[in-house]
């Protein structure tokens, strides 16, 4: 017959769970009751038990590894000289909207005033352009196509019938008269030769020279024109909807290359940036689409660089004293190319370029 032994009690044991910190789990087993500093080797399951708690307690109740792909934390841009992020946040949202309001359809039927008529230049045309984007007259900006060249023969004969033309609208119809002098030979009367001569030799008013006068007066013409230069052209409502998504980023190119332009020649007032071109540039942005190529993705990384560059150049201006020459009316602020850089960064994804502009401006 097997006996049976008798069970411990837990109140046999010299163990007072009020001493214990609390911990994690539920205790099952009896722990010793020995000092803190216990240091020798456990006689029993008890002391071992001991020290296995002890260790744990001394151990932090949360730990990590280090992360060898951690990036760094994202500059606080409260200090720093970067828009805030609520703000970027809620610009980001409005533009959303913006674009959708643009792109939704509605039953107003819109009826083109201009008809067929050609209102901008042509995609490739970048000189053109700019003369447009300056406001200069429609002459300026859509020129007159070439005619094709005419062959010698015609050009000849043209020359020819003018030539005929001019000749008897220059020379008057004159008259000659001959006598018989008392040698008895016939001979042109003096008098008349006289008057055929002084008669070339005075000036007449013809053709040639009111075509002159008209070469004179349209060079003044041009001269008072450009004295009084035109006010920027602005983008339009009727406008924005003739541009698509590939003309939007070729034009956004363009204003990449003036932006660079500009930058390497500041002083110069043919390529000064204004703020017509920013709005320009931030009505082009809404008619981009969501998913564009590697190519345009490029083009508009350095349109956002341009305007950080630009910003660079404004903040170094301002401690300096900066010559009249570079001061600009209208030139493009720090606000607009904040606009056209937060555009870019957020709507395309492009984030990396905070970093950039945090260290661009660090360094100025």
């Amino acid at each position: 017959m097997i006996t049976i032994g008798l069970k411990r009690k837990w109140d046999d044991t010299k163990y007072d769970s009020d001493d214990d910190e609390p911990s994690f789990g539920k205790q099952t087993l009896p722990v010793a009751n020995l000092p803190m500093d216990f240091d020798r080797e456990p006689e029993d399951g008890l002391q071992y038990l001991f020290t296995v708690r002890r260790d744990a307690r001394r151990l932090p109740h949360v730990t990590r590894v280090a992360n060898p792909y951690e990036l760094p934390e994202p500059p606080d841009s409260s200090r720093s000289n970067l828009p805030s992020e609520l703000w970027r946040s809620t610009f980001l949202t409005h533009f959303r909207n913006l674009r959708k309001n643009i792109a939704q359809p509605t039953i107003h039927v819109h009826i083109d005033p201009h008809g067929s008529r050609k209102v901008m230049p042509d995609k490739k045309e970048r000189d053109l352009w700019w003369t447009f984007l300056a406001g200069s007259p429609e002459s300026d900006w859509n020129p007159p196509k070439k005619t094709k060249k005419m062959s010698k023969k015609s050009r000849s004969s043209k020359f020819e019938v003018e030539y005929d033309i001019i000749d008897q609208q220059n020379c008057p119809g004159t008259h000659e008269t001959w006598r018989i002098n008392s040698d008895g030979d016939v001979e042109l009367a003096e008098d008349n030769m006289a008057d055929t001569l002084s008669s070339a030799a005075q000036p007449h008013s013809g053709p040639m020279s009111a075509a002159t006068e008209f070469r004179n007066t349209s060079h003044l013409l041009t001269r008072l024109d450009l004295e009084q230069p035109c006010s920027p052209r602005e983008i339009t409502p009727s406008l924005l909807r003739k541009i698509d998504h590939n003309l939007s980023l070729h034009l956004l190119m363009y204003f990449a290359h003036w932006m660079n332009v500009h930058l390497q020649h500041p002083a110069e007032s043919t390529f000064a940036i204004l703020e017509s071109h920013a709005r320009w540039m931030f009505a082009l942005l809404v008619k981009v689409e969501d998913f564009i190529s590697a190519d345009d993705m490029s083009q508009l990384r350095s349109l956002a660089r341009a305007c950080l560059e630009l910003i660079v150049q404004r903040r170094k201006s301002e401690g300096a004293e900066v010559p009249d020459n570079l001061l600009f009316k209208n030139s493009m602020t720090e606000t607009s190319c904040w606009i056209i850089f937060t555009t870019v960064s957020g709507i395309w994804g492009q984030s990396d370029l905070w970093r950039d502009a945090e260290t661009l401006l660090a360094s100025a």
